[in-house]
């Protein structure tokens, strides 16, 4: 059984699995988290270079790593992975991790910042990239 928030009345509605044409109950479940939460990527946590994956879209990845080499979240080209415009993408330095991780521009990617830098400024920052038009991106949150 599932509670769901309804825009429409504003209170709690529940249901089983298999109502409400087909909508599971554990589906609904899974979309009032991801928008009541920020929504983590199924391949996260990582522990290396991580080239952006098409099920990242609108999460974040998790970087728990050690070494600067390892810390490196590459968007590729939309050539490689489609992205749609306005699509993000967002990186969690793990307090544990020893580096804080940053985006790379595979080829042909653009990405820029207010800082400059691409890189997460200290442990437990969020920061995410938004493609404002194809491989073009810019960079938001507690970058360095």
């Amino acid at each position: 059984m599932a509670s769901v928030f309804t825009p429409d009345f504003l209170q709690s509605q529940e249901f089983q699995d298999g109502q409400f044409k087909g909508i599971s109950a554990s589906k609904c479940r899974d979309l009032s988290e991801s928008s009541a939460g920020l929504p983590v990527s199924a391949n996260s946590p990582v522990t290396a270079p991580y080239i952006a994956q098409a099920n990242d879209r609108g999460a974040i990845v998790g970087f728990n790593v050690a070494n600067p080499g390892q810390a490196t979240y590459t968007i590729p080209p939309h050539s490689s992975v489609p992205f749609p415009v306005n699509c993000m993408l967002g990186i969690l330095w793990i307090p544990t991790g020893l580096v804080g991780p940053g985006f790379v521009a595979g080829a042909g990617v653009t990405i820029t910042s207010p800082t400059g830098n691409l890189t997460a400024r200290a442990a437990a920052s969020i920061i995410w990239a938004w493609q404002y038009q194809q491989d073009n991106w810019i960079i938001m949150g507690d970058v360095t």
